[in-house]
């Protein structure tokens, strides 16, 4: 006598994608910082360029990208740019999301970055959302946030902060 096999598909437990926010961008206004010490906001404006390299990896978790370069910025002037990004892989939506550290002699700030919801294996967008998540020295009581726009092909990158 056979037996017959049946084969179920099960329910995934519930996913649920982090939800961002676009920031309001505010200019030279100071507020509290946690530690009660005046955490000074600013807007970044400026430039960068340099080098774009795309690393080998799965495919399936979506491409990752290093950045290096150099740029001018409001309130920072020359840096040089290191960061990296990642684009969304194998998965309905996501977001791509990275991270850029801007760094001078006087210290650094690095910034989170955010794109938009996008579908599985789509290509880096080229506007994301920034915010300062650390910084450091002369710029240790930074905030800021606003929109990075990024420009890549051929291995250069060139990006703008508004």
């Amino acid at each position: 006598m056979k037996r017959l096999l049946r084969l179920q598909v099960e329910e995934l437990s519930a996913r649920i994608m982090p939800n961002a926010t676009l920031p309001v961008t505010v200019h030279s206004v100071p507020r509290i910082a946690a530690a009660g010490h005046l955490a000074a906001v600013h807007q970044l404006l400026g430039k960068g360029h340099g080098a774009f390299m795309r690393e080998i990896a799965n495919p399936d978790t979506g491409s990752a990208f290093q950045l290096s370069g150099v740029g001018y910025f409001t309130g920072l002037r020359n840096v040089t740019i290191e960061g990296a990004l990642h684009s969304v892989g194998f998965i309905a939506q996501g977001r791509a999301a990275g991270a850029l550290t801007l760094t001078n002699a006087r210290g650094s700030v690095t910034l989170a970055l955010t794109g938009p919801l996008q579908a599985g294996f789509a290509p880096l967008p080229c506007v994301y959302q920034y915010h300062v998540v650390t910084a450091t020295a002369a710029y240790s009581n930074w905030k800021a946030d606003g929109t990075l726009t990024l420009h890549a092909a051929s291995g250069a990158f060139h990006i703008s902060l508004a």
